[in-house]
């Protein structure tokens, strides 16, 4: 879940994108597993899901390294487009069913929130 304002937009990036709608400081934590709203798809369950459903899985979603299941937020955090350097990361500090968003760095109002997605996922294509 969202812990942050935060408006979806066209990104310079790809199609949509999540952008802050406050100021941002490093380390605030952004999002967290939700649980009775985020989803955690084991792979039997995932395997048992049309073609389509698994793309759209795939595409908004992610197979975790850290449960092997795939995920799919409830909330906007799916427009957090792809970057290298992104500026939220994982906060692997603090155990959960997945690790928490945090804020690498100071975030202004406006501006792309951003992951870099092989933090999570390996095999996410791009």
């Amino acid at each position: 879940m969202l812990l942050v304002k935060t408006i979806v937009k066209q990104s310079p990036i790809h199609g949509l994108g999540l952008f802050a709608n406050q100021n941002i400081s490093k380390g605030d934590m952004i999002w967290k597993f939700s649980d009775g709203l985020d989803l955690e798809i084991s792979p039997v369950e995932f395997s048992n899901l049309s073609s389509y459903e698994k793309g759209m899985i795939n595409f908004y979603g992610f197979h975790s390294k850290k449960t092997g299941n795939y995920h799919l937020s409830f909330d906007d955090v799916r427009f957090v487009n792809h970057s290298p350097e992104g500026n939220i990361t994982i906060d692997k500090s603090i155990d959960d069913i997945e690790y928490p968003l945090v804020a690498k760095r100071d975030i202004s109002k406006g501006e792309e929130i951003t992951q870099n997605y092989y933090e999570f996922d390996e095999s996410h294509s791009l």
